[in-house]
């Protein structure tokens, strides 16, 4: 059965998921599914975004990450600079993570690595709030351009990390 029907026939009261809202979801968990298995190895992600930072920094050019920066900056940042409501709600935990998102966002001189490892901060924020977080599912109408977002780039640091795949035996 259609995951949406399943939650039409036994979730009541429920907020009808959008077909683009359950087709990004599951997107987006698989591609994450994917950088994971080629670039987390079971160690602390934090510590490996920084390391593949700094890898792919080296061999993408220089503007593959503007669209979503420029994305995230309009989303997290007034034009005052200072966050957004928006950015409080990727509940980051460690104080230098903020200061470092923050500054990437507000700051367009930021340095290729730096903005590099903010966009994928930004995205492992959405996989822990996605799959750990607030398990109010009716709020993931909201949440698909996010998440296209946090699609493509996953496929573009993916391109450029050199690390080889496998699928399947």
């Amino acid at each position: 059965m259609k995951v949406s029907d399943w939650i039409r026939q036994n979730i009541r009261h429920s907020v009808q998921l959008e077909p683009d809202t359950l087709e990004v979801v599951s997107d987006f968990t698989l591609m994450w599914s994917i950088f994971e298995a080629s670039e987390a190895h079971n160690e602390n992600v934090v510590d490996q975004i920084r390391v593949l930072s700094k890898r792919v920094a080296r061999y993408m050019p220089t503007d593959a990450v503007d669209s979503q920066l420029v994305y995230w900056s309009k989303r997290y940042i007034h034009e005052s600079g200072e966050p957004t409501e928006h950015f409080h709600y990727l509940y980051f935990r460690e104080a230098s993570q903020i200061e470092k998102t923050l500054g990437v966002l507000r700051n367009k001189e930021a340095s290729f690595e730096d903005k590099i490892e903010v966009c994928l901060l930004i995205v492992y924020r959405y996989r822990n709030n996605l799959f750990h977080g607030i398990k109010d599912i009716t709020l993931l109408n909201s949440q698909v351009e996010n998440l296209r977002n946090a699609i493509e780039l996953l496929q573009i640091i993916i391109q450029y990390s050199g690390r080889c795949l496998f699928l399947g035996s």
